[in-house]
């Protein structure tokens, strides 16, 4: 039994790598299948978020192990394992367990302590339950993990306080057009982002806000919280034409957004990408005007919040650690023998 992990994460790797690395929500049961049985794997969990691509893996040998979930990263993306060498990290045993835990508690997070990668953590095990990938070794370290998790962000107050996506997101828009009392908002996508960059927009008063979404009544679920007004997705370009910053988090696996969409705009206009994939084409920010903001910009916006919180972390990673020592001596007398981790 050797219980390894291999990823990136937004700390070792740029949007550009971690894209191609990603792993569709909608596929996740099929790939995690597919990554046990080709990689020969006793069990497998992989967690794929906007800021981290990751494999949790019970493996008969350490070493060939995080080789082969090596090999199983190039091979499907079919790229290079050589070209996403420098980006990755792997752990085993107790300091993989550590690692899961920092980063279930949203201490190893982009926003420190937030509570989405514990709803991503959880829904990863979940399918990986659902895909017949998980076996007891697994079972015990996630629930734990997840457990522990929970118990350190409340303990540590680390989610305390307002920074969330959406606060950033309209820090990045004041930043580029101060009040935004007069601006015309497109929001293109209905999840979580939105819900949270809606909350934020409650206080700024924007002038007009349009949200489109392939779910028309998502849209207007969250158009009614800011008196604005839902657009059917295959209508979105009329609006786009006027919009002083839009906003794009959709789930789709390819751009939406490209070039040709702004080069006719004469006005300045802050796009913002909060998806992973990225919903807009890079060469968008080329365009004299435009104005393109992606998640990696969001690090620099948060270093005043880290610092802040500098003295909790240390404390909650001193927690975590001394935690993970504990649980895997207990993992290590409960352990059961091979036959009996299915």
């Amino acid at each position: 039994m050797n219980f390894v992990v291999i990823g990136t994460s937004y700390r070792y790797s740029p949007i550009e790598i971690r894209e191609k690395l990603f792993f569709s929500k909608r596929r996740l049961k099929e790939i995690m299948a597919c990554a046990k049985e080709t990689a020969r794997l006793n069990s497998c969990i992989i967690l794929s978020t906007c800021n981290r691509v990751e494999i949790y893996a019970n493996v008969s040998h350490e070493e060939s192990g995080s080789m082969v979930l090596r090999e199983f990263l190039g091979a499907f993306h079919e790229i290079s394992v050589v070209g996403i060498e420098p980006y990755l990290y792997d752990y085993a045993g107790q300091m993989a367990l550590a690692h899961l835990l920092k980063v279930v508690s949203g201490l190893d997070s982009q926003i420190l302590g937030e509570s989405q990668i514990s709803e991503q953590v959880k829904f990863a095990y979940s399918e990986a339950q659902h895909a017949g990938c998980v076996d007891l070794v697994l079972d015990f370290l996630f629930q734990q993990a997840l457990r522990w998790g929970e118990i350190v962000r409340a303990a540590a107050g680390i989610s305390a306080g307002s920074v969330s996506v959406g606060s950033i997101a309209v820090q990045l828009m004041k930043k580029t057009f101060g009040n935004l009392r007069e601006k015309k908002i497109l929001i293109l996508g209905a999840g979580k982002v939105t819900e949270l960059l809606v909350q934020s927009l409650k206080q700024e008063f924007p002038k007009t806000v349009f949200i489109s979404n392939r779910a028309f009544e998502k849209a207007a679920q969250f158009a009614d919280q800011l008196g604005g007004e839902a657009v059917r997705f295959d209508r979105f370009h009329k609006k786009l034409q006027d919009a002083d910053i839009v906003v794009s988090s959709t789930s789709s696996t390819h751009r939406i957004l490209h070039k040709e969409d702004f080069e006719k705009i004469d006005h300045s206009v802050c796009v913002i990408d909060l998806a992973l994939p990225r919903n807009v084409d890079p060469e968008v920010g080329h365009i004299s005007g435009i104005r393109l903001f992606n998640l990696d910009d969001f690090t620099s916006e948060l270093i005043e919040d880290f610092q802040s919180k500098a003295k909790v972390v240390k404390l909650a990673e001193e927690f975590l650690s001394e935690a993970a020592r504990k649980i895997w001596q207990e993992f290590l007398m409960w352990a059961p023998e091979p036959a009996l981790w299915h």
